[in-house]
């Protein structure tokens, strides 16, 4: 437990499905104890997530293979189950159809966004483990490297790409190091005996053979092997290897050291350098170290049409979590310089402020709500839903509510562009004249804007609004008041 305290904390996030499905791949199934135990080897886990849609079917799973009996054991094993789901109704379908097209990638949005949130809410988190081999996370490794943080992938062999190795601190495969299933691995000796960075020069000979190793069996698996992805596997076997203090300036003259014994080589292929058999031709263009890479994408565009061809109908959302992932990661550092409390709520806060907001304004020409307006009355329907004690709301606002902290946060997000302020004649109460006033309306074209009412309202954003009163700066409160009746929106 001290050790665990002195290699610091760890957030663990699992993309469940593609973990899953990856195994499913070479007939295996996940063993959560030996993931959260290599896990722990870096460090305190404090945070631990999984993400999928544990209710809908995945093709390439079958039977009880499924996700939905997954949660209890994750749960046994620390992991919080995070639902996320992939399926929304068809555009423009009948009601009574039920039929639903594939939202791609939307478990790859949660986990990026919750990724950014952590990072920032926990500041202790010095560690980020990434389980998925998919390479479409390579903007929030960046993201959370930029901040100081250690990242690790934990992916499957057959599936991962390499192309990440170049990019995190540490790339581990499952099915060889952490959980080798029927057919275990021989472990090098040197793991038995090596845990420091103190290897010898009489240790050469033993570290030039395992890269022949790796090579090999890359290469024997169809797969490419970068230079840096060579290293990746060869600090599993000696944890802590040096090269510069074995007398090489670099890993790349260890290689060519390698290459002397006359079993591989190193190539330049465009702007990267590669390991291959020295029998090997020499290759005219790389495009992908492992030819199986686009397998990675299948679960997403095999079988993911029930009743319907809507292959067409594709929601693309990479361009979106790069945005909204980006402007998520400025909206927070600004707003952590004017908060004094330090939570893990912010982007739920963010959302539904955006949400009710949205709510209020109706389907009607008057979309410009007033700025005190708006604030006045979204605080009065957290106050209402905390007096309900509607948990959806107390958990994210019990601790921080007040009508001074409401205006305070829908202020730092007019200057953040997530509303965009304009002067406006609107009608109030008393008056027989509309009155210039400066008001505010959502920016659609904000990617937090967009992903928050997507997110919320699924594909149709203008369905939810039919029975919305018209907002034109005077607001009518029908008994419980549209307090209790936009709050409702948050407790489905």
């Amino acid at each position: 437990m001290n050790n665990d305290f002195a290699l610091g904390d760890v957030a663990l996030f699992i993309d469940w499905e593609n973990f899953k499905i990856s195994l499913a791949g070479g007939h295996r199934l996940p063993n959560v104890s030996a993931l959260k135990e290599e896990v722990s080897n870096h460090g305190r886990v404090v945070v631990a997530k999984a993400y999928a849609d544990w209710v809908t079917r995945a093709p390439e799973l079958r039977g009880a293979s499924q996700f939905l009996n997954d949660p209890p054991a994750l749960y046994a094993s620390g992991i919080e189950p995070v639902y996320v789901p992939t399926r929304l109704p068809l555009v423009n379908a009948q009601a009574n159809t039920y039929r639903t097209q594939r939202v791609k990638n939307s478990v790859d949005v949660k986990m990026t966004a919750d990724c950014i949130e952590c990072a920032h809410s926990y500041p202790n988190v010095n560690t980020f483990v990434l389980v998925s081999g998919d390479s479409d996370f390579i903007h929030v490794i960046n993201a959370l490297r930029t901040m100081g943080k250690k990242v690790i992938i934990i992916g499957i062999s057959w599936t991962t790409s390499r192309r990440l190795s170049d990019l995190v601190d540490g790339l581990i495969f499952y099915d060889i190091d952490v959980d080798q299933g029927s057919n275990p691995a021989p472990i090098n000796p040197v793991n038995n005996t090596r845990i420091g960075n103190n290897y010898t020069r009489q240790e050469i000979p033993a570290i030039l053979t395992a890269i022949e190793d790796i090579v090999s069996k890359e290469r024997e698996a169809g797969r490419m092997p970068l230079l840096t992805s060579v290293k990746q596997r060869l600090i599993r076997q000696f944890p802590g290897l040096d090269e510069r203090r074995l007398g090489f300036t670099g890993f790349k003259k260890l290689v060519l050291k390698a290459t002397e014994q006359g079993k591989i080589r190193l190539v330049t292929v465009g702007m990267a350098d590669w390991v291959i058999l020295t029998d090997e031709p020499d290759p005219e263009e790389i495009t992908s170290e492992d030819p199986e890479s686009d397998q990675n994408d299948s679960p997403d565009t095999e079988n993911v049409v029930e009743d319907a061809v809507v292959e067409d109908i594709n929601i693309e959302v990479n361009d979106e979590r790069e945005n909204y992932a980006q402007a998520l990661v400025e909206l927070l550092n600004n707003l952590e310089k004017t908060k004094n409390n330090k939570d893990s709520n912010d982007e739920l806060r963010i959302k539904q402020l955006i949400v009710m907001a949205d709510y209020l304004a109706g389907t009607t020409d008057g979309q410009n709500i007033p700025a005190n307006v708006l604030g006045d009355e979204i605080a009065k329907n957290i106050k209402n839903a905390l007096d309900a004690d509607v948990s959806e709301i107390t958990d994210v606002w019990g601790k921080v509510f007040s009508k001074t902290y409401v205006n305070k946060l829908i202020k730092t997000l007019s200057d953040e562009k997530i509303f965009n302020k304009k002067w406006s004649f609107v009608s109030e109460e008393g008056y027989e004249k509309s009155r210039r006033k400066r008001t505010l309306v959502l920016n659609a074209e904000n990617p937090i804007v967009s992903h928050s009412l997507s997110d919320h309202w699924g594909s149709n954003t203008s369905e939810h609004s039919s029975d919305s009163q018209p907002i034109d700066g005077s607001i009518v409160d029908n008994g419980s008041g549209l307090a209790g009746k936009v709050m409702k929106l948050f407790s489905r």
